[in-house]
């Protein structure tokens, strides 16, 4: 649902939302623990300053639409599980500090999503409520 006063902001033509984002897609980590050749050349474990403060950037962003949020969604760049970021933000994705929030959907290749890491991740891993697993074949010759 769209808040009134952000209807009203986009029909008059606005850039900005009064009353800021209500869904947020936060994809700016391409940290992966794979190296799959249908989504980057290298494997990227670490990153570089322009990432970095790509990363910070969207840390304030989030802390400052607190708010507004109501659901968070984890994913598109990189693996959400692997990366420190991305891990720290589904930690901390609860009502207690997203004044707004209800759940968070979360895009993943699967590979690291168990038991063991979702307790790691408590209590923001409770809020999953919707889970997108990426599959880049379905067996070993579709995917060479």
């Amino acid at each position: 649902n769209i808040h009134p006063e952000n209807i009203d902001a986009i029909e008059r033509g606005m850039a900005v939302m009064p009353k800021g984002p209500s869904v947020i897609n936060i994809a700016v980590d391409p940290r992966c623990n794979l190296a799959c050749p249908s989504c980057r050349p290298d494997h990227i474990q670490n990153l570089d300053p322009d990432k970095l403060v790509e990363v910070n950037l969207a840390r304030n962003y989030l802390n400052s639409v607190r708010d507004s949020v109501k659901v968070l969604v984890l994913g598109h760049d990189g693996e959400v599980l692997f990366s420190p970021f991305l891990r720290e933000v589904l930690k901390q994705a609860t009502p207690d500090r997203l004044t707004n929030y209800s759940y968070t959907e979360l895009i993943t290749n699967g590979l690291l999503y168990d038991e063991k890491n979702l307790q790691s991740l408590l209590p923001g891993s409770q809020y999953i409520k919707k889970l997108q697993i990426s599959i880049d074949a379905g067996n070993s010759e579709a995917y060479a």
